[in-house]
């Protein structure tokens, strides 16, 4: 497979590609190496979404699925209890959020585009509810390290507001937009379920202020190279000099103490 200029403006990368421009350029012959965590996740991703598909019927979810051993990606995952109970909490949620208000759409695993943002921007969420003034974009994350909804500078989580957007570009009726992350394998202060809802108009808004001119930072001629703890699944952090200046600085060692003390405070 040819290996692009510029890679596709993935959502769940913005919080990276914003801050540093470069960051959305992948070296040639990159090849992702991947985590257990992520073929982990995958899986369990998967195991919602035949669920919420009711592939289920009159099988029982536990007992099919403890102890499998799925291959994924030529690497074995074996599904473990913690697994089948994140499952049972986002699926469990999703179906609540779907029969709170009459005449409620699941669309699982839709594709969304953004084009009038920029042509390269598309992303696959994991559900969308449409209700009758309102889009819901619920995004499960298996992960143990908490993901804010909130996220940073008053931006919100980004990848969840560019679901948003997309959505609304092709629903553009809804008067709405409500994000939320199921994180059920870790711990936050605020639960294992977080949201937050913004009206379409400012959405749009900031879509066209502020994510925009980000994007297209990143397909000027030299892309400006920026290096923070941004930097952590970054293509280019091998051989990126600015990264490793980024290594011995004191920005760096702050950054190294309190991921410590909040992995600490997730266990």
């Amino acid at each position: 497979m040819p290996v692009l200029a510029h890679a596709p403006i993935s959502p769940s990368a913005l919080s990276r590609t914003t801050k540093c421009p470069k960051s959305a350029t992948v070296p040639e012959g990159y090849v992702s190496e991947g985590s257990y965590a992520a073929w982990e996740g995958s899986v369990n991703h998967e195991m919602n979404e035949m669920r919420l598909q009711g592939r289920f019927e009159g099988i029982d979810f536990q007992e099919y699925w403890l102890d499998r051993e799925v291959e994924f990606e030529g690497h074995t995952v074996k599904v473990d209890q913690t697994l089948i109970d994140a499952s049972d909490m986002f699926c469990d949620y999703v179906n609540q959020r779907l029969t709170e208000e009459e005449g409620s759409k699941l669309l699982i695993e839709e594709k969304l585009e953004g084009t009038e943002i920029h042509p390269d921007l598309w992303g696959t969420t994991d559900i969308l509810i449409l209700q009758k003034d309102k889009i819901i974009i619920i995004d499960y994350k298996a992960g143990k390290y908490p993901v804010e909804i909130d996220g940073e500078d008053g931006n919100g989580n980004l990848q969840l507001r560019a679901y948003g957007l997309m959505a609304l570009s092709r629903y553009s009726n809804k008067k709405k937009i409500e994000t939320v992350i199921v994180q059920p394998r870790s711990w936050h202060k605020d639960g294992p379920i977080r949201s937050a809802t913004m009206f379409s108009e400012y959405l749009a808004m900031w879509g066209f202020d502020w994510l925009k001119p980000k994007i297209e930072a990143c397909y000027v001629d030299e892309p400006e190279v920026v290096a923070g703890k941004h930097c952590h699944f970054c293509p280019r952090k091998p051989n990126c000099k600015t990264h490793k200046e980024y290594l011995s600085s004191e920005e760096y060692e702050k950054e190294k103490q309190k991921r410590t003390k909040k992995a600490i405070n997730s266990k």
